[in-house]
């Protein structure tokens, strides 16, 4: 788990999403793993996704640092989506 957060933070987006899924088939309910597959969605551009995997994250019950992750995800896509409506 704490690999695809290492490789979504050098970069590696494509790779990281396979770890978080990995784990997921494992331990469905593992919210580290949804919030930091989220990240690896959104750097590679799929943001519906990515914010599915962060309202995943909210409705388990993601502990503060999670949680607050997830808003913050959740809240730039967001942001990214109304900025595309505009135009």
């Amino acid at each position: 788990m704490d690999e695809g957060r290492e490789r979504t933070k050098r970069g590696d987006h494509q790779r990281a999403l396979d770890d978080c899924d990995r784990a997921l088939t494992l331990r469905p309910d593992l919210v580290p793993a949804m919030v930091n597959r989220g990240h690896a969605l959104a750097a590679l551009g799929r943001v519906d996704d990515a914010m599915e995997s962060y309202q995943a994250a909210l409705a388990e019950g993601a502990d503060a640092t999670f949680h607050e992750e997830a808003i913050n995800g959740l809240a730039k896509l967001e942001g990214q989506t109304a900025a595309d409506d505009e135009t």
